[in-house]
């Protein structure tokens, strides 16, 4: 899927204030992008107005540098950006790299609800990143269940299913599901979520506007976090995929500004992906399946550089992250990930500062001819003593 590779400069579209998204202040402008626009290559946005936070990278992986079949990689390099801390071993089942199904590139972690931990009916092949403290977390991840399997129910109907978790210090403590997903049975129409905790007060409010989720389909969920446990804590959470059927534009689920933690809140601490599963104990297959999962903390935890399909954010349906290397207010480097584009030819660039606030009209990344190679010619009409 990655193929294409073209140096790229473009020409400024006009900039505006992405509505419904962040607090008052301006929206980033963007001037020029100058890179090459190639799966894993690195561009510099020039502008203003992008503030002075940028996001803190904690995990980025499309899981390319796995083997199918084995088991997630912790430690080390075990993500194609940081690492992941811990998987969870059930039956000897943890987490694996597949290529049954994947986003970008030929593999994608593959969790296993058949597997039974044992624990309150549940399976939780899982990866873990803990490690870090911080009162402002943002998680992106693309999501998909195959026609073949089963959502994760105990018995065809007692089904839960925490698609990504993040907890303080356990899963009882200062923790939000992003989201829970409850079918009413393994091979039900798909569209009770909502983001559930046991450790909040704010309630768990379903989606707004409603999702129904289809097999055999990609997702994209993203979502902000900002704890405090007063009525200053926010969370957002959208949805979209470009899967013919599902064709979701991005929307926003969820967008609120209360109490949600309790007033002992002490920060976020971990990240959980396929976080929980109810045990699929009469299931041939229930194989969640994640890819491009991108964990950023800090104040400037939604700041950010995506691509999108669409000449404006709200209007993008397919859309891929950039992960920053470096971040000011008016210079942004950032190395590119095409995911399920085949190339960023016509594609738009957007900027998120620390508040949320984007370029709702795209910066239209139209590429140059590619660079003339063809060796001058030799001069003539010379005379050599």
């Amino acid at each position: 899927m990655h193929k294409t590779k073209t140096t790229i400069y473009f020409a400024l579209i006009s900039l505006a204030l992405f509505g419904g998204v962040g607090m008052a202040s301006a929206a980033p402008a963007v001037t020029e992008v100058s890179g090459t626009l190639t799966n894993g290559s690195a561009i510099t946005v020039t502008g203003t107005g992008f503030g002075a936070n940028g996001p803190n990278l904690v995990v980025f992986d499309d899981f390319e540098s796995g083997t199918n079949g084995n088991n997630i990689k912790i430690g080390a390099g075990s993500a194609t950006i940081g690492e992941w801390t811990s998987v969870t071993l059930i039956n000897n089942t943890p987490p694996k790299y597949s290529n049954a199904h994947s986003l970008s590139g030929n593999l994608a972690f593959r969790g296993d609800a058949t597997a039974n931990s044992g624990d309150n009916n549940g399976s939780g092949t899982t990866a873990f990143k803990y490690g870090f403290t911080t009162s402002d977390i943002f998680v992106s991840y693309w999501y998909y269940f195959p026609t073949t399997s089963d959502w994760p129910c105990l018995n065809g109907t007692n089904c839960n299913n925490k698609i990504v978790w993040v907890t303080g210090s356990g899963t009882s403590d200062d923790d939000r599901t992003i989201p829970t997903n409850l079918p009413n049975g393994k091979s039900a129409t798909n569209n009770n979520f909502y983001p559930a905790c046991n450790d909040c007060v704010g309630g768990e409010p379903p989606f707004s506007p409603t999702l129904t989720m289809a097999k055999g389909k990609w997702y994209r969920f993203w979502v902000y976090l900002h704890g405090v446990g007063n009525t200053t804590d926010h969370e957002e959470l959208w949805v979209a995929s470009p899967s013919s059927e599902a064709n979701i534009a991005a929307a926003t689920r969820i967008n609120r500004t209360t109490q949600i933690w309790n007033t002992d809140f002490n920060g976020f601490n971990r990240v959980m992906i396929n976080g929980f599963n109810r045990w699929c104990n009469d299931c041939a297959e229930s194989a969640p399946t994640f890819d491009d999962v991108y964990i950023a903390t800090g104040p400037g935890a939604q700041a950010r550089v995506e691509i999108g399909d669409a000449a404006t954010y709200a209007t993008s349906k397919n859309l891929s992250i950039a992960t920053v290397t470096s971040w000011g207010d008016t210079s942004v480097t950032a190395t590119v990930w095409q995911g399920s584009f085949a190339n960023f030819n016509d594609a738009y660039l957007y900027v998120f500062d620390a508040n949320g606030n984007v370029n709702t009209n795209g910066y239209l990344l139209s590429s140059l001819p590619p660079p003339d190679t063809t060796p001058p010619s030799a001069p003539t009409g010379l005379v050599v003593n």
